[in-house]
C-alpha cells in the first residue's frame, strides 16, 4: 500500500483535535496564519488582543489569539513550518476557534522571476510532494485551490502587484533537485513553498475556505541557490504583509 492510497472519507480518527481543544465562547469566522515569530511577537503588542487558546507540542505552546478589526474579530496565530506541523495545529486552530475561513501568508522560493519577481503570489494549485495531504483528499499530482480567484480579485482592488499560478510545495527543501525543479517549471511552477498543498487539503477536508498569499523571498530559477531576501526583510516590511491580510480579512 502506497502513501497516496492512505486518504479516508471517515472525518473521526483515533486521535482528534477535540482530545486537546476545547471551543472558545464567541468564536470567530476567520483566522489569519502567519509563519514569522516577529510579526506575531509585534502583534501582541496590541491593546485588543488576547489569547485565548494554545495549539501544544513538545516544540513549546503556540498561542492562538483574537483580535479587533474594523468591528470584527478574527483569530491570529503562529503557524509551524512545515506540511504535517502546519495541518496539525491548523486543525487545533479549527477546533478552538470555530472559524470557517483562513488566511495565510509567508514566503516562498521564485522558480520564475519573470513572472513572479517582486510580486505578491496567489497559488492556484499546489503540487503535492509532501505526504500529509493524501490523508485528507484523494490521490492526485496537484490540488487547486478555490479561492484563487476570489483572492486576486481583492488583492486587484486593494492596488496590489500580484500574479496567479500553480506552486510546488515540498517539505524536502534540501532535495530541490535541478530535475525536480525543471520538472516542475515546465508544469507551470512559479514559486515553491512547503505547506499550501496540505494546508487546503485540511482546509477542504473540514469545509474552511482558505486565502493564501506568498511572498518572494530566494530564487531557484538556475542549479546555482539565491538566497535573495530571505531573512533580510525589516520589521516594518513584515508587518506590510500582515496589514495586507487583515485587509483581506475584512473584505472576504
Amino acid at each position: 500500500m502506497s502513501i497516496i492510497h492512505s486518504y479516508d472519507l471517515n472525518p473521526t480518527a483515533v486521535i482528534n483535535p477535540a482530545d486537546f481543544c476545547t471551543l472558545i465562547e464567541r468564536p470567530v469566522s476567520i483566522a489569519i496564519a502567519t509563519f514569522s515569530q516577529h510579526i506575531i511577537t509585534e502583534m501582541k503588542k496590541r491593546d485588543d488582543i488576547e489569547v485565548v487558546g494554545q495549539s501544544g507540542s513538545t516544540n513549546g505552546p503556540v498561542d492562538i489569539c483574537r483580535i479587533r478589526i474594523a468591528d470584527r474579530e478574527i483569530g491570529v496565530y503562529l503557524t509551524r513550518i512545515g506540511a504535517s506541523a502546519s495541518a496539525a495545529t491548523l486543525e487545533e486552530v479549527i477546533a478552538t476557534l470555530g472559524i470557517s475561513k483562513l488566511i495565510v501568508f509567508g514566503s516562498s522560493g521564485i522558480l520564475d522571476p519573470a513572472i513572479a519577481g517582486g510580486k505578491i503570489i496567489v497559488p492556484t494549485a499546489a503540487y503535492r510532494d509532501e505526504g500529509t495531504s493524501y490523508h485528507y483528499a484523494p490521490p492526485s499530482d496537484y490540488i487547486e485551490l478555490p479561492q484563487a480567484d476570489r483572492l486576486a480579485a481583492i488583492l486587484t482592488k486593494l492596488g496590489v502587484d500580484h500574479v496567479a499560478g500553480r506552486v510546488w510545495t515540498t517539505d524536502a527543501f534540501y532535495r530541490e533537485t535541478p530535475a525536480n525543479l525543471e520538472r516542475r517549471r515546465s508544469e507551470g511552477c512559479i514559486a515553491v513553498d512547503m505547506e499550501c498543498s496540505a494546508l487546503q487539503a485540511v482546509c477542504s477536508f473540514r469545509g474552511i475556505e482558505l486565502y493564501q498569499f506568498l511572498y518572494g523571498a530566494d530564487r531557484l530559477e538556475t542549479t546555482k541557490w539565491d538566497r535573495g531576501i530571505l531573512g533580510k526583510l525589516s520589521s516594518d516590511e513584515k508587518m506590510k504583509y500582515m496589514a495586507l491580510a487583515m485587509e483581506i480579512a475584512i473584505r472576504i
